[in-house]
């Protein structure tokens, strides 16, 4: 085994959904309802600068959450970009909101 300090690791990003409903799950077809709150979360290795979009704006930190309590029903989409020594990466979570 060698492990060279000097190289470049790669870079890494994941982006989850928490749904707080009584089965604690983010199931099929909704989500969550309209008053029931979520979470969407993210961390990242690497990265330096992260850019969202859809359903969220600007500029965010290479890791944390966000927490959302949907006043209407509809279909939200969290993107993420994110760049930084290791590369760059991208993600996305998608959470249906029912009546």
């Amino acid at each position: 085994f060698q492990f060279d300090a000097l190289t470049q690791q790669p870079s890494d990003l994941e982006l989850t959904k928490i749904c707080y409903n009584e089965l604690g799950t983010c199931t099929s077809p909704y989500n969550t309802v309209v008053g029931q709150s979520y979470s969407v979360q993210w961390t990242s290795s690497n990265l330096s600068s992260c850019t969202a979009s859809g359903a969220w704006q600007g500029k965010k930190a290479t890791a944390g959450s966000i927490s959302v309590d949907p006043t209407k029903a509809g279909v939200y989409t969290y993107n993420l970009a994110c760049t930084g020594p290791g590369g760059a990466q991208s993600g996305k979570v998608t959470v249906t909101v029912g009546q």
